[in-house]
């Protein structure tokens, strides 16, 4: 039915990344020449921009021991896919597809800093790795393009000391045979003084 096709198509639109009407995915090199490249429109990502990250854990479990102990390293971005398609139809303009497209790998031949920008609710800085162009026409042409994260504005490393090791096994034992060896020589003298008191008494 038509209705059932329309509560699908308006579930598919609430799960899909929406974004701010009228601000432009912008990456833009943040050094000379100060290459760039516009994602507005019909050019924006088709599904949104998904930028995930990870925390980066050192944790160490000790034998016997019930709980853990864990070092925060810092956070490690995922990489971004963008993913659309660039059509000369959609900008009204004769050689806008190509023209898109080889800003996009101008960036990646470039190898500078860009910076990665969705107005203020996504600003991100590292590379362009990846950039594969899907020819349909010369005026019609899908692409994904795959940035690498290397900083995000919010993101704040957090470094801890590292956690105390447990005791050395080997150094205990020592310690403890030492301690009964000191022992042991006080006994020794202590019998040969009450030998040498006993002799002299008598």
């Amino acid at each position: 039915m038509w209705f059932n096709r329309a509560a699908e198509e308006a579930k598919l639109r609430a799960q899909a990344p929406l974004f701010v009407e009228g601000v432009p995915v912008v990456l833009r090199e943040i050094a000379p020449p100060f290459r760039s490249l516009t994602l507005e429109g019909a050019d924006l990502p088709e599904q949104g921009v998904e930028a995930g990250a990870e925390l980066r854990v050192h944790t160490t479990r000790y034998p016997g021991g019930r709980g853990a102990s864990a070092q925060v390293l810092g956070v490690t971005e995922g990489d971004i896919r963008l993913r659309g398609v660039f059509r000369d139809s959609d900008a009204g303009l004769q050689g806008w597809a190509m023209a898109q497209s080889s800003a996009a790998r101008a960036l990646l031949l470039g190898g500078g800093l860009v910076e990665l920008s969705w107005g203020d609710a996504l600003v991100r800085r590292g590379l362009v790795k990846g950039y594969t162009p899907s020819y349909n026409r010369v005026n019609d042409i899908a692409y994904e393009l795959v940035f690498e994260v290397h900083e995000a504005d919010e993101a704040a490393a957090i470094v801890l000391p590292l956690p105390p090791s447990p005791p050395d096994n080997d150094s205990a034992l020592a310690a403890l045979l030492d301690a009964l060896s000191l022992a042991a020589d006080a006994a020794i003298i202590a019998v040969a003084v009450v030998n040498a008191v006993t002799a002299v008494a008598t």
